[in-house]
């Protein structure tokens, strides 16, 4: 509700002014000696070099707006929240067909289980699984 409170780390707002005038207000992703990436509020990434930035600013105020929910917003979020979330995926096991064919593909969300995914490498990485 009050997100400027709870800033957190790798979610700094930026405000970058470059030479032609143009504003751009986003979340600062990298940034080195001669070059600063930003995602902008509508999380388009915008790769500057800093010969084309006038001014970049650093306010210490969150991109999510504030919210003042009434009682029965508030409690529709926390029912939301407790009611826990997707299903495990299956234990991966090995495919009675190795053969890559244009049908398994075709049809791979009916075995997610057996296809690696950039989901399935980060959440390896982040939890150990």
């Amino acid at each position: 509700m009050h997100p400027d409170e709870s800033l957190r780390r790798n979610y700094e707002t930026i405000e970058v002014r470059l030479n032609n005038g143009q504003l751009l207000r986003g979340v600062k992703k990298n940034e080195d000696t001669f070059s600063i990436q930003m995602m902008d509020e509508k999380e388009q990434l915008h790769m500057l070099l800093k010969r084309d930035v006038k001014q970049i600013d650093r306010p210490r105020k969150s991109l999510m707006p504030a919210a003042q929910p009434t009682a029965v917003e508030l409690e529709n979020v926390l029912a939301f929240l407790t009611k826990g979330g997707p299903a495990a995926p299956a234990e991966w096991q090995p495919s009675a067909d190795f053969n890559l064919s244009f049908s398994r593909l075709r049809n791979a969300a009916s075995e997610p289980q057996n296809w690696l995914t950039y989901w399935e490498i980060i959440k390896a990485r982040t939890i150990g699984g």
